[in-house]
């Protein structure tokens, strides 16, 4: 069972500073886990921009959440009204964590982590020059799996029948489809097709453009009423948001830890599994 426990108890939210060039050190650590966000940050614009963390403990401040900064970067249409900006704000990513359980043992697993971003298309339209590059949630997932197999032991490396499948992204266009399920039924960033085979990986993004014409020309401008809406603010523009699994859940489902959802049985997942 999945809850959205998170590693502070005492705060409902803790504010990590993370640096491209800083060392890794233990991905599975608490250090590791409440840095996710801020590193993901990096990997999705193809920077190396020094990036904040804020990290939620409770799902609903999570959703209300918002990446910085933001601001209105284009004039295409020009808006009609004057929404919030805070485009001094320094780069920072938000977070929630999600926990589980280990198939043996008490100890809690980080499983599915949610990250909102600013993708690189906002940033390259504040600084033309950063030269910043737009990649998928599953350029983040590439890197973990790539930690998470480098980090097996000899034993669990000969132990693995098969290496998981880095799937593509399940990219959706509204806020609401990305959070559907959540947060009793996290979205399953880990699942099998079948009995015996192989983990698949397969995270959810949500990507916004930094100036999105048609709703601002169809939604926004023509109608006062919806301005107020968060569809109508840059705070939801220029972003990329993901759900992701922790390379600990990677790692622990991968080594036979952790169960996942699994296709043609009881614990099926029909947002991953097909008829």
């Amino acid at each position: 069972m999945i809850t959205n426990k998170s590693v502070f108890s005492a705060a409902a939210i803790a504010f990590i500073w993370t640096s491209a060039a800083q060392a890794n050190g233990d991905p599975y650590s608490t250090s590791a886990v409440i840095r996710l966000c801020g590193e993901a940050q990096s990997i999705v614009t193809s920077s190396d921009l020094d990036a904040g963390n804020a990290v939620y403990s409770t799902w609903d401040g999570f959703v209300q959440s918002d990446a910085d900064p933001y601001s209105v970067v284009g004039d295409n249409p020009p808006l009609e009204y004057s929404p919030p900006e805070m485009p001094n704000s320094l780069l920072s990513a938000t977070q929630h964590v999600f926990y589980g359980s280990y198939r043996f043992g008490a100890r809690e697993l980080p499983t599915v982590v949610s990250c909102k971003m600013k993708n690189a298309e906002y940033l390259n339209a504040r600084n033309p020059d950063l030269g910043a590059i737009d990649q998928p949630c599953q350029a983040v997932t590439a890197q973990y799996v790539g930690d998470v197999m480098s980090s097996l032991t000899w034993i669990e490396r000969r132990r693995l029948k098969q290496d998981p499948i880095l799937e593509e992204d399940v990219t959706v266009g509204r806020g609401s489809q990305w959070t559907a399920g959540f947060p009793g039924k996290p979205y399953p960033v880990l699942y099998k097709e079948s009995v015996g085979g192989p983990v698949h990986i397969k995270a959810s993004a949500l990507v916004v453009p930094a100036h999105p014409t048609e709703t601002i020309e169809e939604a926004c401008n023509p109608n006062p009423g919806l301005r107020f809406l968060s569809f109508c603010q840059p705070r939801k523009w220029g972003v990329r948001y993901c759900h992701l699994p922790s390379p600990e859940y990677i790692r622990a489902a991968i080594t036979g830890r952790a169960s996942v959802p699994t296709c043609g049985t009881a614990t099926a997942d029909p947002r991953v599994c097909q008829d």
